[in-house]
């Protein structure tokens, strides 16, 4: 739990009883490589924040998984947003790696925002954060050919090159996994 308070501490510190209220919502859970946290359909109302290893996003459109995004140490996600209105998943979260995640139900985080003020700083920070990282890769990879991209993701994000599996790295760029590799073989 203290991850947590100590990452939202870095943006502004926090008063102690917003500290201690971000403390009784979340919920620390661990997760085995493989597992998923959440699966299409499901009610999708989590704010998860992770602790530990790295989580995937994705959907499967026809019958390919396409990957949205991965999170890793000291990134959050607010799911919900931009499902349907009965709140359910169209997609998936899964565990690449063993994981420690804290979770608490999004209607939560809502009463907090609405009972301490001074969070909403926070909140729009985070949320700043999360859409510079999304645009940057949907405005920059999705236009540019397959060697550009990955080599965009090189650069700008080389923990996923290191870390994510080729075949959703491939899937991420938009790409196949054959053309990712031979274009990792180039350079």
């Amino acid at each position: 739990m203290n991850e947590l308070v100590a990452y939202l501490d870095t943006i502004r510190p926090m008063s102690p009883h917003l500290s201690q209220r971000i403390r009784k919502i979340f919920r620390k859970r661990e997760f085995l490589k493989g597992s998923l946290l959440l699966r299409e359909g499901e009610k999708s109302d989590p704010v998860l924040f992770v602790v530990s290893g790295l989580l995937r996003c994705y959907q499967i459109e026809q019958t390919r998984e396409l990957s949205k995004c991965f999170l890793r140490r000291n990134e959050l996600l607010i799911t919900g947003i931009g499902t349907p209105a009965d709140g359910r998943s169209t997609g998936f979260i899964e565990a690449l790696t063993d994981s420690k995640v804290m979770l608490c139900p999004r209607h939560e985080l809502e009463h907090v925002y609405k009972d301490y003020p001074e969070f909403e700083h926070h909140g729009r920070v985070l949320t700043l954060r999360s859409y510079r990282q999304m645009y940057m890769v949907l405005d920059t990879i999705r236009s540019l050919p397959a060697k550009e991209r990955y080599w965009f993701l090189q650069r700008e994000f080389p923990h996923l090159v290191l870390s994510v599996p080729l075949k959703y790295l491939a899937s991420y760029l938009g790409i196949n996994q054959v053309t990712l590799s031979r274009i990792r073989k180039v350079r």
